[in-house]
């Protein structure tokens, strides 16, 4: 998997509506060399996000119920950053595909 096309071929199909983030981090744990929470407001929804080698990243967004809803993957620059986990700021670009799933 090194590239942002071969990331998003492998991850369509692998994931499957209703997901939970155990089941993230067990597909993606061969591949990522860091990993973050990002907590979105009050709702509980979240994103976990991956740095994957090669400047790769991913994102997989989930409800507050903790199903798998959308994931998304971008070309990173920057490794994820103690600073980033410490201030939950996520490092996604605003600009990013997210791929929305069908839930059950």
């Amino acid at each position: 998997m090194t590239t942002v096309k071969k990331v998003l071929e492998f991850l369509k199909l692998q994931l499957e509506p209703g997901m939970g983030p155990n089941e993230v981090f067990k597909l993606m744990k061969p591949y990522e060399i860091g990993s973050m929470w990002v907590y979105l407001g009050g709702s509980g929804a979240r994103q976990l996000i991956f740095q994957l080698k090669d400047k790769i990243g991913t994102v997989f967004l989930f409800d507050g119920k903790d199903s798998l809803i959308a994931y998304g993957v971008y070309e990173s620059e920057e490794l994820l950053e103690d600073r980033n986990r410490d201030l939950k700021i996520s490092p996604v670009p605003d600009d990013i595909v997210l791929n929305y799933i069908n839930q059950p």
